[in-house]
């Protein structure tokens, strides 16, 4: 897997790099003895002035006492 992360890493081609990634995950999902059911995933929109956001483990759990502008 590592080797095959680099490469995706570094291919510059946006489809190429898909196919990458899919193969990959692919191969994950196929030979991992566990099963990945989901994956919180969490977006977060700033102005550029905003300085030291950082998000914790969840939605909720900001650390607004690093947070500057």
């Amino acid at each position: 897997m590592s080797k095959q992360t680099l490469a995706a890493v570094a291919e510059a081609d946006p489809a190429k790099r898909t196919a990458l990634y899919t193969a990959m995950q692919q191969e994950l999902q196929r030979s991992s003895p566990y099963v990945f059911i989901d994956q919180a995933k969490t977006e977060v929109v700033l102005r550029d002035n905003v300085k030291g956001y950082q998000q914790g483990l969840n939605a909720d759990m900001v650390y607004y006492d690093r947070v500057s502008k």
